[in-house]
């Protein structure tokens, strides 16, 4: 009797359990019981802190599956199993304490569903219940990225990949995301720019009726947008003169100094506020002051400002009245 097909297929598995850093399924069908890389040891408001085990991380690393390899390190994922939930948290920071083992701070992400087979599904942001000390920690797998990190069908931007994935996208969505404040941020040439420009052509072409203001005071943008925007600068820029404020009418109309310039300043805010609410209901308009940008004719300030000219007395420009 031949044993060499059974002998090949016990070496296969003994070369696949020291690869994956895993055990291999168990007969049936059955996984085995997860191995957990660690515990539990805070649960706080401000950020929660797991303990890790050296030897397990560093066992991970040789896996084939690129989410277990890259387990414990720092922008990662793990995971906890919270009555019948799979509870993901992202790796924050990472230290050794005094036995060696490493100590992480985590933020909690979602949780999603747990089936018999250990497979996370039904991912949702946030968290209804957290772990208590003491409960073990496990490595994500390319599988549960996918379930985090699936883009549905709504408007969404790609973006790229999910590191340390090659086949998971990044996806934005549109509505979330425009729904609130946010910021691209990262070093010098990372590609913040281009990423910039990747999300609002995008947008663009998600909502054709909409419109985008760039203020973009490098000139960043010009060459990525000049097929689908109006692009203005210095030399096509044409705005009128009444939306200037009351500095910026001093540095054009005022050529006095030091304590004349203040006197005529006081002069052309009167009269200024004068041309803004020539002919106005001022009830309509509430508080107007010397830099409300109200349109007035330029005609109507040199009037004013000529016959408050005219209402000006300098000392010895009248003689003294006889008794």
């Amino acid at each position: 009797m031949n044993d060499q097909p059974n002998l090949r297929q016990f070496l296969d598995e003994v070369h696949s359990f020291a690869e994956d850093g895993s055990p291999a399924p168990a007969p049936g069908g059955k996984p085995d019981k997860l191995t957990p890389i660690g515990k539990v040891i805070e649960i706080a408001g401000s950020g929660s802190q797991i303990c890790m085990d050296t030897a397990s991380l560093l066992g991970l690393q040789s896996s084939k599956d690129p989410a277990i390899a890259m387990s414990g390190q720092v922008g990662t994922q793990v995971k906890m199993v919270v009555r019948g939930n799979w509870l993901i948290a992202n790796v924050r920071t990472l230290r050794a304490d005094d036995s060696g083992e490493v100590v992480a701070q985590v933020d909690f992400l979602g949780e999603g569903s747990r089936d018999a087979s250990g497979k996370m599904s039904n991912f949702r942001r946030g968290v209804t219940r957290y772990p208590i000390p003491g409960a073990e920690v496990h490595a994500v797998t390319t599988d549960d990225l996918r379930s985090v990190f699936a883009a549905s069908d709504e408007a969404h931007i790609e973006i790229g990949t999910v590191y340390p994935t090659d086949d998971i996208r990044g996806a934005l969505y549109v509505d979330p995301m425009l729904s609130k404040h946010f910021a691209v941020l990262g070093s010098t040439g990372t590609g913040k720019s281009t990423s910039v420009a990747l999300i609002l052509h995008r947008i663009s072409q998600l909502s054709p009726e909409g419109h985008i203001v760039m203020i973009d005071p490098h000139g960043e943008y010009s060459a990525a947008f000049k097929g689908c925007g109006e692009l203005f600068n210095v030399d096509n820029l044409q705005l009128p003169y009444w939306l200037m404020n009351f500095e910026e009418h001093c540095e054009v109309l005022l050529t006095t100094q030091d304590a004349e310039r203040q006197r005529d300043a006081d002069i052309l805010a009167k009269c200024l506020l004068a041309a803004r609410t020539k002919g106005k209901d001022l009830s309509q308009l509430g508080k107007v002051t010397v830099d409300s940008p109200i349109p007035y004719l330029l005609t109507d300030l040199n009037t004013i400002i000529v016959n408050e000219m005219g209402k000006l007395e300098r000392a010895g420009a009248r003689f003294p009245s006889s008794a």
